[in-house]
């Protein structure tokens, strides 16, 4: 019983210890706490998923619409999930153009929606984390506006379909369920709600 207990202790703390050092990079985002990150991560989650390269146009906006909806989140590009779910940081050849990236989203993304996605270069000449010395590192943040939601795709693609909303759950962009969906207008109402009180 008492190590059962402990187990979950230990567990709550891992996940805490996670959300501060996910919640101070995604506030700050530096090499310092990129690092932190990568050196003490715990796996992907609502709001952070990792990619060992950058995924075609389509999935990545898949990813983008589901985070819009949910909070907002990163996607960290030089990390591979391994068979055991551990990560492990690859790095990346060279750094991708963001010009390139925010165009090919444009199909698929609404335009107030791909104004609140940012991609930051993080390079790693020297660091006391040895497994990310020498490597490249792109980092895209999807920011949250309930304003902007539900963000619909404009288009189809591969793994992803036209006029669909998507949701990020742990680890996991789907079709967002009928629950999520009122919980997200009702979020949006809410808001609305507030805004029109102020004025």
């Amino acid at each position: 019983m008492d190590s059962f207990v402990g187990v979950g202790v230990i567990r709550m703390t891992e996940q805490r210890g996670l959300r501060d050092g996910f919640a101070e990079f995604f506030e700050a985002p530096s090499r310092e706490t990129l690092r932190v990150l990568l050196e003490n991560n715990f796996g992907e989650t609502r709001n952070l998923d990792f990619k060992a390269a950058w995924p075609e146009n389509s999935g990545l906006a898949k990813q983008c619409l589901g985070m819009a909806n949910s909070d907002g989140g990163c996607l960290i590009v030089g990390v591979e999930e391994q068979p055991d779910k551990s990560l492990e940081p690859v790095g990346l050849p060279k750094f991708k153009d963001k010009a390139d990236i925010t165009n090919g989203l444009k199909k698929y993304i609404p335009p107030a929606v791909l104004s609140q996605i940012e991609t930051l270069d993080f390079s790693y000449d020297s660091s006391e984390y040895a497994k990310i010395q020498g490597k490249k590192f792109q980092v895209m943040f999807v920011n949250f506006d309930v304003a902007n939601t539900p963000a619909i795709s404009l288009n189809a693609g591969t793994g992803i379909r036209k006029s669909s909303i998507y949701f990020r759950n742990e680890g996991v962009t789907e079709e967002i369920s009928y629950d999520e969906l009122r919980s997200l207008i009702s979020k949006r109402l809410l808001t609305d709600k507030k805004s029109v009180q102020r004025e």
